[in-house]
């Protein structure tokens, strides 16, 4: 009980039981479906994040709750870029690249059921590489358009890179113990990709409360 009250205090999990709240109070005020998706987006990483750590703090497997997150931020996230997206052929991408993926999973699930209980390489690299390639679309995006969730998406281009080859590594983790080291590196990218999200609310609280002076 001790070590998960260590885990749910920590810096990172403080950041982002922080970001949570800020981003329940935006979209409270300012009802905008993108501060929305945010808000659902950092609930359902508290959930995941938690209630893993719970399982494995009480001695049970947890590694089959890997296949949820990766799902859940995929979605999510997408539905996040497709919203802000305003380019037709880039929004159709997004869409029918999420389809196709979950009907790949769907199929390696039916046809390999065994995998749920592992790493799934597969369904890491489809779901963050997918993600990182809908933040290359805002990056490119914001070079003609207002700067919009820029720190948001600096934040998610730097921890999906960096955590998807952290879990890619996770099979080696048999032959080499990696566990302590990738654990470490993780929490350094998860605080980062919540200080850039501290970021992006205060610029758009900011912002919001510019726009409402000038009128």
């Amino acid at each position: 009980m001790i070590e998960f009250l260590v885990f749910a205090f920590s810096l990172p999990n403080l950041f982002l039981f922080i970001n949570l709240i800020l981003f329940i109070l935006l979209a409270v005020k300012t009802k905008q479906k993108t501060h929305k998706i945010i808000t659902v987006y950092l609930l359902v990483i508290v959930g995941v994040q938690f209630y893993s750590a719970w399982v494995a703090f009480n001695g049970n497997y947890n590694l089959h709750i890997s296949h949820y997150y990766f799902v859940f931020q995929l979605l999510l996230l997408g539905y996040f870029y497709h919203t802000i997206c305003v380019n037709n052929l880039q929004k159709k991408i997004i869409k029918y690249s999420i389809l196709v993926c979950l009907l790949i999973l769907g199929i390696q699930y039916a046809i390999i059921p065994e995998i749920y209980f592992k790493f799934n390489n597969l369904e890491i690299f489809l779901t963050c590489y997918l993600l990182i390639i809908f933040t290359l679309f805002h990056f490119y995006n914001l070079l003609s358009e207002k700067k919009i969730f820029l720190y948001f998406n600096m934040g998610v281009f730097i921890y999906l890179f960096g955590s998807t080859v952290l879990f890619l590594l996770g099979n080696l983790s048999v032959v080499i113990d990696l566990n302590a080291i990738n654990f470490d590196i993780n929490r350094i990218l998860f605080f980062i990709f919540h200080l850039f999200i501290t970021m992006e609310w205060i610029q758009l609280y900011f912002n919001k409360k510019k726009a409402t002076l000038k009128k």
